[in-house]
């Protein structure tokens, strides 16, 4: 019994055994079964960074992509040989292909750019995805349009511009045989000065040079080689003109509120130029900074043509090189439509103050007066343009024009600003008295208007806008406001026609004390501006830092020669002078005469000015300090706009006063249009 015991369990075993076999033999070998369907739960940001993964920002390329590569089954021959996989999908290039193939191109071209280890073989590449993307963007031989609501669309856009930029990074490092620079931009460089001089002269001898430049080694592809031929540039400066050229890509802005940029087509650049020695240069140079010179550009690589035209035999791609200009343009005509331009002009800014930053200390100009006599005067952030509304920003005590970068960032960022306005700052000692420094501010605004509209002809010019901080503003009052006799009747009841004065004595002194409205400026903004003084100055401080302030000993001596013929035959002192003598602190006590004189004097009926004024404690309230200058100093009744921000003294960087300034700007060019029509 027992037996048949063994053998009936033994025989149950075997049975259970095989039919574990036979299920495991069935999930197996069951290739023809479904997978198993799975759900889990993901928060939005997963999802977000599932569907916007792509070559550009991860290891792995787009859904898009790999789902092409999956329908196909390429995934496996992708990972094992990718530049077969391209080169495979690049032969179905031709009329009428299917759009969505060019962006899968451009992305894997990019992916393997990015993988690989050779110089040379990244260049190839990176060229292919600037040539796959952009026909994707472009071109109107493939079928369909491109959509712009897609995640694609934007991802062509930024494969186009990142693998151009990496083109150009690669260019300083890959060199030809001949020691010469490889690479787009050398290539421009190099071929621009030739067909500048000789374009207008003959086409056909362009092309003769263009073509010469077959010799130069190719510029390879995945599949076929890319020729330029034509280069063009919307720049002030003639390409071969800057230094170095450098993509906005490689570094990283901090200090802005704003990064200024816009998104587009074309990579933005850093351009750099040194100007020519003192006394080589030209008028438009003089008004720029004499030191190294930072400018933001945008370069576009145009495929001409169709890619469905290539030749399978032969590919050869042509292509133009353009240069674009962002303080002039913010887009690009392609195929008929306007293509806005992808541009940064943060970038530039800092780059400059990094590689070659200016000595302009303000403790240095206010104390040290003579240091920047060498210096002072008009500076232009871009060269003169008769097209643009020039405005003039003239800063405050112990300070510079750096002090406006913060509010340059943010105004250029508009587009209508930028491609309206053309930005001037005035540099000038701070130690000067009030008087002084507004001649020379008046002098400076003079000269470059006989120099750039010397017949008064060009209304953009005939529209200026002046712009004060503090002590600045001070100073752009004078510039609207007529003094007629009264600042020379304060200081002496002769006529000065009846005081004999050497020419440059009295040239020195009619220039501080005479003046009418620029006939040139229309409009004032006044930041802050102790009209009546400030508290500040009377502190004990500011009576030890105005001792310390050495003022021009040209200035002391012609001031000393006005007051000895005006008192002739009598001891001249220290309280005759004063006046002209003051110090720039010593200007802006309450209660200082020629503080006193100035604001009683009349402002030009038809020039508008506005105030921006702060106050630490509330916005929008009369009354209060913005812990500098009171309300009841900065207050002015005639004032077309009065915008109160909760602020401390330097609220020109404010994003309220900035907004403000913006507006104004705004406001100014409504009217301009208008009387235009």
């Amino acid at each position: 019994m027992k037996d048949m015991q063994k053998l009936k369990i033994t025989a149950q075993l075997r049975i259970a055994f095989s039919t574990i076999l036979i299920i495991l033999a069935v999930l197996l070998l069951s290739g023809c079964s479904a997978n198993k369907i799975a759900l889990r739960h993901v928060d939005e940001d997963i999802w977000v960074h599932d569907m916007y993964r792509s070559a550009l920002n991860a290891r792995s390329l787009s859904e898009t992509s790999q789902r092409y590569l999956r329908k196909h089954d390429l995934i496996m021959e992708w990972r094992t040989r990718p530049e077969q996989v391209i080169h495979q999908l690049d032969q179905l290039i031709g009329p009428e292909s299917d759009r969505d193939i060019l962006f899968i191109l451009a992305e894997l071209a990019y992916a393997r750019a990015e993988k690989s280890n050779s110089s040379a073989n990244q260049l190839k590449y990176y060229r292919s995805a600037v040539i796959y993307s952009w026909a994707y963007l472009f071109d109107p031989r493939l079928k369909g349009q491109a959509n712009p609501y897609k995640h694609r669309f934007r991802m062509a856009h930024d494969i186009y511009n990142i693998s151009l930029a990496e083109m150009i990074k690669l260019e300083r490092e890959i060199k030809n045989p001949d020691g010469s620079q490889a690479g787009v931009l050398a290539y421009f460089r190099q071929t621009f000065p030739r067909t500048y001089e000789i374009y207008s002269q003959s086409i056909e001898k362009l092309k003769e040079i263009i073509d010469s430049d077959a010799t130069r080694p190719p510029m390879e592809l995945a599949r076929g080689v890319m020729h330029i031929s034509h280069t063009s540039s919307a720049m002030a400066w003639r390409p071969e003109e800057f230094d170095s050229y450098v993509s906005a890509y490689e570094y990283e802005v901090r200090g802005f509120y704003n990064h200024s940029r816009t998104d587009g087509l074309g990579v933005p650049l850093i351009l750099t130029r040194t100007p020519p020695p003192k006394g080589q240069r030209s008028i438009r140079d003089e008004y720029l900074t004499p030191l190294q010179q930072t400018y933001a550009a945008t370069l576009v690589l145009r495929v001409n043509g169709s890619i469905c035209d290539r030749d399978p035999q032969n590919i050869v791609y042509d292509v133009s090189l353009e240069l674009y200009d962002p303080m002039q343009q913010h887009e690009v005509d392609i195929a008929g439509r306007p293509v806005p331009l992808e541009t940064d002009l943060s970038t530039p800014i800092a780059y400059a103050l990094n590689i070659d930053p200016p000595a302009l200390d303000g403790l240095k100009g206010l104390f040290d007066v003579a240091a920047w006599k060498d210096i002072q005067g008009l500076y232009m952030l871009e060269p003169y343009n008769p097209d643009k509304i020039p405005v003039v920003l003239v800063h405050g005590l112990r300070s510079s024009p750096l002090t406006w970068l913060q509010i340059i960032n943010e105004l250029l960022a508009d587009p209508q600003l930028r491609s309206r306005y053309q930005f001037w700052f005035f540099l000038y000692p701070t130690g000067n008295n009030i008087v002084y420094s507004a001649s020379l501010l008046r002098q400076a605004l003079t000269e470059a208007h006989d120099v750039f509209d010397p017949e008064g002809q060009n209304p953009h010019m005939q529209n200026m806008v002046l712009i004060g901080h503090s002590m600045g503003g001070l100073l752009v009052k004078m510039m609207i406001q007529d003094s007629g006799t009264t600042i020379w009747d304060m200081i002496t009841d002769q006529p000065i026609d009846r005081i004999s004065l050497a020419p440059e004595d009295r040239d020195f002194i009619e220039k501080q004390v005479f003046f009418t409205p620029l006939a040139f400026v229309s409009r004032a903004i006044f930041i802050a501006v102790p009209h009546r003084g400030s508290q500040m100055a009377l502190a004990r401080s500011s009576e030890i830092a105005s001792s310390l302030i050495t003022l021009p000993a040209d200035m002391i001596r012609r001031s000393y020669n006005v007051m000895r013929s005006m008192f002739s035959g009598r001891e001249i002192t220290a309280g005759m002078v004063e006046d002209l003598l003051d110090t720039g602190i010593d200007s802006l006590k309450p209660g200082n005469r020629l503080l006193m004189t100035i604001d009683g004097l009349p402002y030009a009926e038809d020039i508008p000015y506005h105030s921006i004024l702060g106050n630490e404690l509330a916005a929008d309230t009369p009354g209060g300090t913005d812990t500098v200058v009171t309300y009841d100093s900065a207050h002015l009744e005639g004032a077309v706009s009065e915008k109160i921000i909760k602020s401390k003294h330097s609220v020109q960087r404010h994003p309220l006063a900035i907004l403000e300034m913006q507006r104004i700007l705004h406001l100014h060019l409504d009217l301009f249009d208008d009387r235009m029509k």
